[in-house]
């Protein structure tokens, strides 16, 4: 009998008896067939109250064609946990701002995030959006407005009058640089959006998320451009907004 005989036997006698033995170094009681949790991708999006991540901001608003740039910081805190209706759990995180590190933290306001075996949820000012699709691996697409019913530019299905915003997992698996001081490894990039007509608008909304860290980067432009015959397809942009949201430190206590 070779050694993975052995294991395998043993392996299945604790199990049946009910004894839980730890310390067992490599040799882990479970088929070689079966995945782990972290093959599904849970620990792009982790849940642990104390966890914490601050980032730097800027928010570019136009208004007839007036560009007006707002920078700031943001931390976002899970402070709380409960019970919810899908037999787990909610978590609660607290927003904040502030405008350079040597103002205080503002308090902003309070998002939920949820996350079970299938999907994360992100209730983001009482909209609640599925941000992430559980087994998570290249290319998957899922409707991100699943449980709210705004209104977007895509289809379910073909000829389907139902609206939807089609993300789509990319770049799984790859690393992404943040700043100089800022490098993940093991990341995945959501394309919430990316409809563009060059012509008389822009939606481009991305979010990366990197294991065992979460949200690092999110970009949004959402842009409407001149339609006047002197500066049609130019891509003057006539009203709009532009936000980059890049991490600068996270961690837990």
């Amino acid at each position: 009998m070779n050694t993975m005989t052995m294991i395998g036997k043993t392996c299945s006698v604790l199990r049946f008896t009910g004894i839980v033995v730890l310390g067992l170094g490599s040799f882990a009681c479970s088929s070689p067939d079966s995945p782990s949790k972290d093959s599904f991708g849970y620990q792009y999006l982790p849940l642990r109250v104390g966890d914490f991540a601050e980032y730097d901001v800027q928010s570019t608003r136009t208004l007839a064609g007036v560009p007006a740039l707002l920078e700031f910081q943001l931390r976002t805190e899970v402070v709380d946990s409960f019970a919810n209706a899908e037999g787990g759990y909610s978590f609660v995180m607290h927003r904040s701002t502030r405008n350079t590190e040597a103002d205080p933290w503002v308090p902003l306001d309070s998002w939920t995030l949820r996350r079970n075996d299938r999907q994360a949820v992100i209730t983001e000012n009482s909209t609640p959006y599925l941000k992430l699709s559980f087994p998570v691996s290249e290319s998957r697409k899922w409707n991100g407005n699943a449980f709210n019913s705004r209104e977007a530019n895509e289809f379910c299905v073909e000829k389907d009058a139902f609206s939807c915003d089609m993300y789509e997992a990319t770049k799984v698996g790859k690393p992404f640089t943040a700043s100089a001081s800022m490098n993940f490894e093991t990341t995945v990039t959501v394309v919430e959006n990316d409809n563009q007509d060059l012509i008389s608008f822009q939606d481009k909304r991305i979010a990366i998320y990197a294991k065992d860290v979460g949200l690092v980067y999110r970009e949004i432009d959402s842009l409407q451009y001149c339609t006047q015959p002197a500066c049609l397809g130019k891509q003057e942009i006539e009203r709009g907004h532009v936000y980059v949201q890049t991490i600068r430190a996270y961690g837990h206590h």
